[in-house]
């Protein structure tokens, strides 16, 4: 019996080692994915609201702007890893705004498009606007993609790296 509960005991060690280095891994991770910010630009709602806890999900902080104007007074108090923006927007064009964000911000900073005008002459005027990437509604499978690569850039560059960056050439 005793060797039976020294097993127990044994095991027990291991499950909660294990446990804590699940744990510990976790929330290494919530700290480096919570470290970058998005700014979503969406003027209908429930797209803002869903396009929030898309952001969320990936482990991005989010701040949400209806208008351009509430987008430009977020980008002067916070500086953003991403911005999301829709092309439409009630007191601006998204391409308006998005060159206004460029001008701000260092180049290598994601700016990405998720808008229903889906002609090629408005992914042009995006990426011209200064927008990394450019995905047409409601392709939400996109996004994503684009969103987790555009994280993935941001996180392997670092702020600081990010502020350099936008000093180089080209």
């Amino acid at each position: 019996m005793t060797t039976i509960n020294t097993q127990v005991a044994s095991f027990d060690a291991v499950r909660s080692s294990e446990v804590y280095r699940i744990k510990e891994r976790e929330e290494l991770s919530m700290k480096s994915r919570t470290s970058l910010r998005a700014l979503c630009v969406e003027d209908d709602d429930d797209t803002r609201v869903m396009l929030g806890m898309q952001l969320e999900s990936l482990g991005l902080e989010v701040n949400l702007a209806a208008t351009a104007d509430e987008a430009l007074r977020w980008s002067e108090t916070k500086d953003f890893d991403i911005y999301l923006l829709d092309s439409w927007l009630p007191d601006l064009d998204g391409y308006e705004l998005c060159r206004q964000v460029r001008q701000r911000v260092p180049s290598p900073t994601g700016i990405l498009f998720f808008s229903g005008a889906a002609h090629e002459l408005d992914k042009q005027k995006g990426i011209e606007a200064g927008a990394r990437a450019y995905v047409c509604k409601p392709n939400v499978d996109e996004l994503l993609n684009t969103l987790s690569t555009l994280i993935a850039e941001a996180t392997a560059v670092g702020p600081e790296a990010t502020a350099r960056l936008a000093h180089l050439p080209g």
